[in-house]
């Protein structure tokens, strides 16, 4: 890492840590929306799952806090499907180019499908053999001449598919988000940095993915030791691995897809990958700024 991106990433420690300190704020603030807190030693950032369905007085209890941004992890298209009257948007317009001290929302697209078809066919190409498979039951879904026949491709094609997918763990996933986007990454970062943002509430879908591996680089960079990195990531963990988190996760997927994939490993604990999980923490900032 370069002088450049050692002082980039003092310059945001800095901006972090001497924000105007924020009220001390639990859950009660806002119980409409699940998840919500603000992460220890990251002083103005609030997280939580997705505030669509927030209701009135708590929107109230966000504009009295003197919220400034809301930083959605999600794709605008995304964000769009949520279920609930997204009260919050009243107050905090989506826009692409937030002007210091006016309150917004800004969508930073961490994962999405085109980024897992991605990552999946690059981990097909280290087996040909599957590739091959593929390419050849695709064919048939598409050139057979029988409708039938076409129908039973199209079905082993599917089964083909989330065959491969459940082999995908979470970790894979949050790798696949160090690596792919590592620029939008360092766009919220610069985001929340930037004066006249905070305090700020960042979510994805269910706060546990997206938005946990963007808190725990906060808190990394903010010097939060690794084991409380660790801790503020499982309280999440609850959410993740319910039902509820999992209908979520699986709504995003194409429905022919969802019904045949077992998405436990993609909603288990993070602390299952052992050694590993320190790796992803110890490495994120460089990731993001190389």
């Amino acid at each position: 890492m370069n002088t450049h991106h050692l002082g980039a990433i003092s310059h945001l420690l800095v901006c972090l840590v001497s924000c105007v300190e924020a009220k001390q704020i639990g859950a009660s603030l806002a119980p409409s929306i699940s998840n919500f807190r603000a992460p220890s030693q990251c002083k103005g950032i609030f997280r939580s799952s997705s505030p669509a369905g927030i209701s009135g007085a708590d929107v109230q209890s966000l504009v009295s806090l003197n919220l400034r941004t809301v930083l959605d992890l999600r794709s605008p298209h995304e964000s769009e499907r949520d279920e609930g009257p997204q009260r919050l948007l009243a107050h905090f317009p989506r826009t692409r180019s937030p002007r210091p001290g006016s309150r917004c929302t800004v969508n930073v697209n961490l994962l999405d499908e085109w980024l897992v078809r991605v990552c999946v066919m690059r981990q097909l190409l280290r087996s040909p053999q599957a590739l091959l498979d593929l390419v050849a039951l695709r064919a048939g879904r598409q050139l057979l001449p029988v409708r039938p026949l076409r129908q039973r491709a199209a079905v082993r094609f599917d089964a083909a598919v989330a065959t491969l997918l459940n082999r995908v763990t979470l970790v894979d996933v949050y790798w696949w988000v160090l690596r792919m986007r590592a620029p939008a990454i360092r766009r919220a970062l610069r985001l929340c940095a930037r004066e006249g943002t905070l305090p700020l509430l960042v979510h994805c879908t269910h706060g546990k993915d997206r938005t946990g591996l963007f808190v725990a680089i906060l808190q990394h960079i903010c010097g939060v030791p690794l084991g409380e990195i660790a801790a503020e990531y499982a309280r999440s963990d609850g959410y993740g691995r319910s039902e509820e988190g999992q209908r979520l996760m699986l709504k995003a997927l194409p429905p022919r897809l969802a019904r045949r994939l077992d998405i436990s490993g993609w909603c288990g604990r993070l602390a299952t990958a052992g050694s590993t999980r320190g790796r992803w923490y110890g490495d994120a900032c460089t990731c993001c700024w190389v």
